[in-house]
């Protein structure tokens, strides 16, 4: 399997809010900045102009189909190029379901659907690069088209409470994020980086080895020797495709695994401890506190049996 393949395996999202938003004209939506959930938003109908937050100079057309993401830095949605109107917040709140009008007093120009969600931190840090800035996905690109009546019913399930839509709309979520990646190309500025990841065996077969094998007693050295590569030069080359040493996209990778194993398994933290590489329950706890800010036994889920 590929080294794209396998990092996208390791993508898992958790909804936290859904949203049909309808636009009338003039208006600015802007889809708030948090350190938190993530966020990502599909055109049914009409035309939008979409802008980072703080780069007012460089807005992006998106029409239906067209996929929208972002991760810390906000953005603004507007019905042209040039700001008409002050943005007004979409609520992604539980508290308040339902579909959403927002703008001025014309007719409906815009509808959107968005969702935010919540990543894992420790996936792929060259994928977690990529939500920032917002880069929009043309939909002869990618799946969204075909995906857009599938997006807009789990949406609209979920917004009403119904039955196995959380599921679901997690699936269509993740299926939209990883062919999101996919579509990028090292000329796309937001996946640059990562891009780069991919188009360097050596760091790609580097980051293969660590996703299929985050237990291991991976080194820098015994990544570099398994890559053919000189340490220095593997640090090097690691560092400037992916953005943060070996070492530390290895740890990142085992304490998100290691958050997985303690909210879906019955496993002991010593044995969860073992299985993502650290020698001893106590190195495991140092790290994990280091990494996340608490402790790997607050974060132990419900127990099967």
């Amino acid at each position: 399997m590929d080294a794209l393949s396998q990092l996208l395996q390791t993508l898992h999202v958790d909804v936290v809010g859904s949203r049909h938003i309808s636009l009338h004209g003039p208006y600015g939506a802007r889809f708030a900045p948090g350190a938190g959930p993530q966020g990502l938003f599909m055109v049914l109908d009409g035309e939008v102009w979409l802008e980072p937050e703080g780069h007012l100079d460089a807005p992006l057309h998106l029409a239906p189909g067209d996929i929208g993401l972002y991760g810390g830095p906000g953005i603004i949605v507007r019905d042209s190029a040039t700001p008409r109107s002050r943005p007004v917040d979409v609520n992604f709140e539980p508290s308040t379901p339902g579909p959403r009008s927002l703008g001025g007093p014309g007719q409906r120009t815009v509808a959107l659907l968005g969702v935010r969600f919540d990543l894992e931190a420790g996936a792929a840090a060259p994928l977690l690069a990529a939500l920032s800035p917002a880069v929009p996905r043309r939909s002869q690109e990618s799946l969204a088209a075909a995906l857009m009546p599938s997006f807009q019913r789990v949406c609209e399930d979920f917004a009403c409470g119904r039955p196995g839509a959380h599921a679901l709309i997690q699936h269509v979520t993740q299926l939209l994020l990883a062919e999101w990646v996919r579509a990028a190309t090292p000329q796309d500025a937001a996946l640059a980086m990562g891009a780069g990841a991919f188009a360097d065996p050596s760091i790609a077969a580097a980051l293969t080895l660590i996703h299929r094998q985050p237990g291991a007693p991976w080194t820098v050295d015994s990544l570099a020797e398994r890559v053919s590569l000189a340490r220095t030069t593997f640090a090097l080359r690691f560092a400037r495709h992916v953005g943060e040493s070996p070492f530390r996209y290895l740890t990142r990778r085992r304490i998100a695994l290691a958050t997985r194993l303690l909210q879906t398994t019955t496993l002991s933290l010593h044995e969860v401890a073992l299985r993502v590489g650290y020698a001893d329950e106590a190195t495991f706890h140092r790290a994990f506190k280091r990494e996340t800010g608490t402790r790997p036994g607050a974060l132990r889920g419900p127990r099967v049996g």
